[in-house]
């Protein structure tokens, strides 16, 4: 099995994530429902007065984290990069 299709296995594997933005040096993470696309795109949606959507709207850097399997042994997704 590839890199990429254990990626896309365990994106499969689960519909939650924690989202990471910043907005004036200050962090926030939010758990957020998610799909994905066959290029390992991730999209979720959330209202544009969110501040997370916020966040993202001044400073697109994101990072995301997901848990796969929390028992041993542990299983988890991690990126970061630019948001839209």
């Amino acid at each position: 099995m590839t890199v990429a299709e254990a990626v896309d296995t365990h994106l499969s594997d689960t519909k939650h994530m924690q989202l990471a933005t910043a907005k004036d040096n200050e962090p926030r993470v939010v758990t957020v429902l998610f799909v994905h696309d066959e290029h390992m795109n991730i999209y979720w949606l959330s209202e544009v007065g969110r501040a997370h959507s916020q966040d993202i709207a001044v400073n697109p850097r994101a990072a995301v984290a997901m848990a796969i399997k929390t028992d041993l042994p542990v299983i988890g997704l991690q990126a970061s990069g630019p948001a839209e």
